[in-house]
Order: C-alpha cells, then structure tokens, then sequence
C-alpha cells in the first residue's frame, strides 16, 4: 500500500511539474495605465499586449507601443498577467531605439512595488531592436504586474515596445517565428526573362490547372497610355515546362489608368479587375469582364453595400466560386491600417457589405494581398503585424468555420519564400505543386515573379480539377452557359462558372469529401444534371465531366439523370428530390410547356411486368411535379416497359442506362 501511494506522489509531482513548465512564461495580457500612446489603434498602448509581433526584425511598427511624443521625457506603461507567479526573469521587447528605459518594477498581489532595474543615464545602444532581460532572484511573492518607465529624452526618434513577458525561469525568452510544421525544401525558381524584365512584374495569378499565368508589369514601354502605368500581361506554359514570352493582354482590361488582375475564374472565362477606365486619375474601382468568341468585354464595375476605403490602397482577391470577394481596405472598424474583409455575392449581382475576418489575421499593420487557395479555406497573405523576416512576410491561416472570423493561427512561409524586403502576391495552383509569388530579392528588375515546389505539409486541402463541354444534345454545337454546381445533400449553391462561347470548355475546382449535383443553365435550353462524388477522394485528381444540354423543342426527348427508385420498386428514393425540383423550376420557367413523362425498363422480366413498373414509375415522377405546383393537364405519363431500349442489355451497364426516366416535350 505504501509503495502505490509513492507512486502516486511521483506521479503527481510529474503532473504537476509539466504543467508549471507550461506556465513559465507569460505574455502581457491587460494594460493598467501609461502615459501616452500615439494613437487609439496603431503604436496604442494595447499593442504590447501578447506576445512580439514587431520583433525580431524590429523598427518602427504600428503593432507595437509607442508614447506619443519622441522628447517628452518621463515615459511610462504598467501591464497586469492573467495568473500571478513568482518570477526570475522579465523580457522586454524593446523594437525600435532600444536603450531608454530607467527603472522597472515589479507589482505583487498586494498592489506592492518592487524595484528590479534602475538606470539612470539611459542611451542609445546602437541597435535597430533588443530583447531586453532582466534577472531578479526568484521573487518569494507573486507577480501580477510589470511596470516600466523610459526617459525618451535621451534616445533620439520614437521609443516602441512589442511586448513585455515574465518567467519563473532564467532560460531567455526570445521571439519565435511561427513557421509552423512545413519546411520548404526546393529552392525558389526566377521565371526567366520571358516573364520578368528589368521592370517590376508583382501580382502572379495562375490558372487553376497551372497553364497560364497572368501578372501585373509596371511602367514597362509595352503598357498601355503615355505614362505607361501599371498593365495587365499574361504567359502560357510550354509543353516543357517553360514559359512563352508574356504578352500584353490589351484593351479593354488595360487602359492609360493603372489596370490590374485581381482574380481569374478557374475556367479562365472571367476575370476581376482593378483599375480606372473612365477618368484615368480617379480612385481604383473593381469591375468583372467576361471572356467572349475568345475576346474581353468592356469591364463593369461592381457594387458593394457600404463600401468605402480610408487607405489610397487596397487589393482584392475573387474565390474559385464566384461569390467569395477577399479584399484588404482601411474601414472604422478596421485594427490598425488595411484589413482583410469578405464579402458575399447576392442574387442582384451586388455583393454584401464587407465583414472583418477579425483579430486573429488582421493586426494593427497592413493585411495586403489576399489569396484564397480553391480548397475554400485555405488563406495567403502578406503583412508587416506579426513576427517576420522583413518589411512584410507572407502567411497562411486555415478558416474553421462558416463565420469568417475564425481562424488558426497565421504560419510564417519561411526563409525560402520571405526575405528582408517586402514579400507579397502569393497565389497556388489547384494542384498544390507549384506556388507563384513576386519578390526583390534576386530580381532581374525592380520585382521578379517567382516560383516555389511545395511539400506535401505546404499544401492546401486537395481538390478536383473539373473541365469538360457544354454541348447542344442535338447538333453537338458548343453552347456558353452558367455552370452551377450544388451541395447534392442539403442543396446549396457552392458556386459557379461560366463556359467559353468559343469552344464550349468549362472549368472548376470542387472540393473533396462533398457529392455535388452540376448543371449549365442557358436560355432556350434544358440542362441535364451530372453527379459528382468525391466522397472518396482524398488526392488531386482531374475529371472530365461534359455537360449535355436540350433545345426547348417540341418532340426533343430530355433525360432524367439522377432518379432512383428501389429494385423492383415504384416510389422515389429522396436522393431523386433535387433532380425533380430542377424539373418543376424548367416547368415553372416556361408556363406554356406540356410534357410526357416517359417510365422505361431493361429485359430482365416479362413484358407485361417491365410495362407495369415503368407506368408506375413514371406515374410517381409525374405525382411529384404536380404535388410542387404544376397542373396536371401539362404532365402526362406513359410507361413504355423494355420497348426502347438505347444500349444493350446483354451487360450490367447497358441494363442501367436503359431503366432509366425521361420527359418528352409535348408542346411549347
């Protein structure tokens, strides 16, 4: 008994020890008084709170605490911890003029003052930043607070400090970059000088299936107007790999204002642009254009609710689903200086005012560039507001719900990608293998576009490339449509693309784990719907996926992709639900309609058994269309058994095309 309750102790006393090693160190969490901050937002008081985000790199940073005045004089803040402790270190993360603090205290649980450091000749040290430590004997009382005072007169410029930390060890706290788990192993590729030039070349977008690659070219003899501002070029990839020589993409996306690509659609059919076409020195607005017989259309502009900038700057990034707009703009409620905010398309074409994606991505800094990869959850992009190589790093956080405003915490890319300089313009291929980014590090010119292979651990969620045809069913013609894709369970639209009025090809990325219902949607047409299960998928794959569509004709037979009955059985399985009710809405649209539900069967019974079921089948799709509101004298009903057949029944596949559904057009 006694050697179990020894044990126990032991094991006790390593519980709890592991736990106080949790606890050893503590940031900043409350701020109980200062002096002066130069501003309620930027360099406020608040700043210092948490752990370094201007360090290590340090310098002049809005995410840290700056007095108001460089020569005031005395100076002070006082910061509480969440949990008081007994403590043997206290860290200071003095990120801009180091060197002007004169006394720090600390604060017990009785409200009791306890002078750790005095100086009283402060000076500059002659560096940009410094952690500053501090190492009283282990305090026999428990710390609650940490007071400091500076003498700003004696050290030139604004005096900042990121944050301030205790611990009850002596083991130094330094600032950690969070590069999370991923280490890039490959080293970044300079595209070359088919795309770079000794003019800057910033904003890389690639195509979905890494083909072609659209950037923006500042002040280039190539641009458009007399004061050649910044246009819109793109280069294809060779089969080899290597890249064509850029090109111009032309008017009317480039005009003589600045023009820029925010966002390609992934069937490279529309495009989100930036830039002025109108008065060439206004403000830049954001317009969408559509690829037509191979050729952009005049852009037009789009309308946001509330939608205002305090900032001269800003960029914007369109999601692969046509209804997620990312954008970076200064607002009132905006951290600091530009943030990241989301805005949803509506059913007028206009887009919802936007919504911060709060505190855990944007900072006090500059939230810039934004890039949703196609997994929908996966977000890039580049600031100055958390800890970093440079002037501004790029990042990447997860979304991890449907709110917008949750998100994991943002992972530094590492040195492979950030630099000393200002990093930006990070954009990922639907494959995940490739990422694309602008830097001046190793730059032909002013600013190169760069390429990196990405490991596994880099990659966003996998998802699937789509593409196919939209096609008339009748003569085989290529059709432009909206291609809508939809949550087959609960039956919410994810998306959409649009098909090229040139060649019919389409293209979109889903992602896994969802089964999707897919249909085109053109005027004077009935589209047929196609299933897509990726439930099984876990890795990115390509499917080809053509999608048939009906002239609205008299006499033209439309199939019925998705209706599912048991074996043997007359009554609709509610997996066929959507399949009908984009058979009311058709009906609905066109109220002049009339048709015959067509029930067919393959040989596997007798004649008179097959005419039976397939009557009684057809009778349950006619019930429903008429049971959502549709009059019984536009919907007939004929069971035609094992008669019309349209594949051989002499194999298992035959067989199923052959038990299928179908309307027939009646009268228009």
């Amino acid at each position: 008994m006694k050697s179990i309750f020894f044990k126990i102790r032991i094991i006790s006393i390593i519980f709890f020890s592991s736990i106080q090693a949790v606890s050893q160190v503590q940031w900043a969490s409350k701020v109980i008084g200062k002096s002066s901050e130069y501003s309620d937002k930027e360099f406020s008081a608040a700043q210092i709170l948490g752990k370094p985000n201007a360090m290590p790199v340090g310098g002049s940073s809005p995410v840290a605490w700056s007095p108001y005045w460089t020569n005031a004089g005395k100076e002070w803040i006082e910061v509480a911890f969440s949990k008081p402790m007994h403590v043997a270190q206290v860290a200071i993360a003095e990120s801009f003029h180091p060197g002007a603090i004169t006394k720090v205290s600390l604060i017990d649980t009785k409200a009791k003052s306890h002078v750790i450091y005095q100086n009283k000749k402060p000076a500059s040290i002659n560096k940009t930043s410094r952690m500053f430590h501090l190492y009283p004997k282990l305090t026999k009382y428990l710390v609650k607070g940490v007071k400091i005072e500076l003498n700003t007169q004696e050290v030139a410029g604004y005096n900042h400090i990121d944050a301030i930390s205790i611990s009850e060890n002596t083991k130094a706290i330094e600032t950690k970059i969070n590069t999370g788990n991923g280490k890039y192993l490959s080293r970044p590729e300079n595209l070359g000088t088919n795309v770079n030039s000794k003019y800057g070349e910033v904003h890389p977008l690639i195509s979905p299936d890494g083909k072609v690659l659209y950037f923006t070219r500042k002040e280039h003899p190539g641009n458009t107007g007399a004061l050649k501002r910044d246009d819109i070029w793109f280069s294809r990839q060779n089969e080899d790999g290597s890249w064509a020589k850029a090109v111009n993409i032309g008017s009317p996306l480039n005009s003589p204002g600045h023009n820029f690509m925010n966002a390609i659609s992934p069937d490279g059919n529309m495009a989100l642009i930036g830039g002025t076409y109108m008065n060439y020195n206004q403000e830049d607005h954001l317009y969408l254009s559509y690829k037509q017989n191979g050729n952009w259309t005049q852009p037009t502009e789009i309308q946001i609710d509330d939608y205002y900038n305090l900032s001269d700057y800003n960029s914007f990034h369109l999601g692969s689903d046509g209804k997620t707009l990312l954008m970076s703009v200064k607002r009132k409620d905006s951290y600091g200086s530009k943030d990241m905010y989301v805005s949803f398309l509506k059913p007028d074409n206009s887009w919802t005012a936007p919504k911060n994606l709060g505190k855990t991505v944007n900072t006090a800094g500059d939230e810039v560039t934004p890039f949703l990869a196609p997994d929908g959850k996966t977000l890039y992009f580049s600031s100055n507001g958390f800890p970093g190589y440079g002037s501004n790093d790029i990042y990447k956080t997860s979304r991890l719900d449907d709110s917008w405003t949750k998100w994991s915490e943002p992972e530094n890319l590492g040195k492979n990608i950030n630099t000393s300089d200002w990093d930006a313009y990070y954009t990922v291929e639907a494959s995940g293998e490739f990422a694309y980014f602008a830097s001046y590090e190793n730059a032909i010119g002013e600013a190169d576009i760069f390429r990196i292979r990405l490991q596994e651990s880099q990659k966003p969620e996998a998802v699937s490339l789509i593409n196919g045809l939209v096609r008339n069913a009748v003569d085989s013609s290529f059709i432009q449509a909206k291609i809508v894709y939809n949550d087959l369970k609960s039956k919410k639209n994810i998306g959409f693309v649009y098909s090229s009025s040139e060649d019919g090809k389409y293209q979109l990325v889903l992602a896994k784990n969802m089964i999707y219902d897919i249909e085109a949607i053109a005027e004077g047409y009935y589209s047929v719907t196609s299933k897509i299960d990726l439930t099984e998928s876990t890795d990115f794959d390509k499917r080809l996926v053509n999608l048939w569509m009906y002239p609205i004709r008299k006499g033209n037979i439309i199939p019925l992709n998705n209706i599912f009955f048991n074996a043997n059985e007359a009554s609709l399985l509610s997996s066929s639900y959507f399949e009908l009710d984009h058979a009311v809405a058709f009906l609905k649209t066109n109220p002049s309609v009339k048709i015959e539900v067509a029930g067919h069967t393959n040989n596997l019974c007798s004649s008179s058994y097959c005419k039976q079921l397939s009557e009684a089948r057809a009778k349950s799709v006619a019930d429903y269309l008429i049971s959502k509101g549709i009059a019984s004298s536009r919907v007939h009903f004929h069971g035609y058994g094992k008669e019309q057949a349209i594949e051989s029944n002499d194999t298992e596949q035959g067989r199923k095309k052959n038990q299928r559904v179908e309307l027939r057009i009646l009268e228009i």
